[in-house]
């Protein structure tokens, strides 16, 4: 047999020192390709998330003052407005009033850099809403049963409702519901439960009145924009929205998101190192 030398020890640690210098490398190069990664998914959710969030809110916002009693210079009208409950106008980030001297589009403006609260009075429109009356022959005068056509409608006791027709509509609060069935009473100020004061046919428009607010929360980690409808709590609608600012110019509704990345980049030294977004939308609510 032939004599087989082996490695000798300086070959080895050569090896070594080789195979070490390549993977210290190629871990180097996988960790900035990683931190790229990283930031542009942090940045491609922020964008979509302020984008979805600027959706929903410029799309609410224009029905502001839909199938809503308004006066001729399109403020709430005082009697409408005394139907609203308190419950459904927000106490925090920031008290909102809503009263006869309010466009049915509200804002509340924050103090100094503190985002704005914005409130929507208005028929929103979705597959539930608007419905119609589906009392055979309809209803009459002092009547205070009404049926709703569309099953799984979204109304309930407490809710503020509409019937009739453009320009001729009645206003009740809802004081009982029953499967599609809606005890109403249409002056809550007087005893008992006050009945319809006209006539409306089998097929009549009715649908429900929401109030709606957006607000970002400030004393959560991260800060959170969050939804309101009626007496219902503050539900969120989009995280790291960082700002909600709303101006108006004559009909024209200014809204502006700001967004922040849910992690902050230690190679990004602007705003404490997390990559901020913003978004403008224009709304002109058509019945304002």
């Amino acid at each position: 047999m032939k004599k087989s030398d082996g490695f000798s020890i300086v070959e080895l640690l050569i090896a070594l020192a080789i195979s070490g210098v390549v993977i210290s490398s190629a871990y180097g190069v996988f960790n900035s390709y990683q931190k790229v990664y990283t930031v542009q998914d942090q940045t491609m959710e922020m964008q979509q998330n302020l984008r979805a969030c600027i959706e929903l809110i410029s799309r609410e916002t224009g029905y502001a003052g839909l199938n809503v009693k308004l006066t001729e210079d399109g403020r709430l009208d005082s009697g409408f407005a005394a139907k609203i409950p308190e419950a459904f106008k927000p106490t925090y980030p920031m008290a909102v009033t809503l009263t006869s001297a309010d466009f049915p589009l509200k804002i509340t403006q924050g103090d100094l850099q503190s985002p704005d609260i914005i409130t929507i009075v208005a028929a929103i429109c979705d597959g539930t809403n608007p419905s119609t009356v589906d009392n055979d022959g309809g209803v009459s005068a002092g009547d205070t049963l009404v049926n709703v056509k569309t099953p799984g409608h979204k109304i309930e006791a407490g809710d503020i409702i509409y019937i009739g027709r453009p320009g001729i509509y009645e206003y009740a609060g809802v004081t009982e519901t029953s499967g599609r069935e809606l005890t109403i009473d249409t002056d809550p100020d007087s005893s008992g439960n006050q009945g319809l004061q006209h006539d409306y046919p089998e097929g009549t428009e009715i649908g429900e009145i929401s109030v709606v607010s957006y607000a970002v929360y400030t004393n959560t980690s991260p800060w959170v924009l969050k939804r309101k409808v009626n007496r219902g709590n503050f539900q969120p609608v989009g995280e790291d929205i960082v700002d909600l600012q709303v101006t108006q110019n004559g009909k024209r509704t200014v809204i502006t998101l700001d967004a922040q990345t849910e992690k902050s980049d230690p190679g990004y030294s602007a705003n404490g190192g997390y990559r901020r977004a913003c978004c403008s939308v224009v709304v002109a609510p058509r019945n304002m």
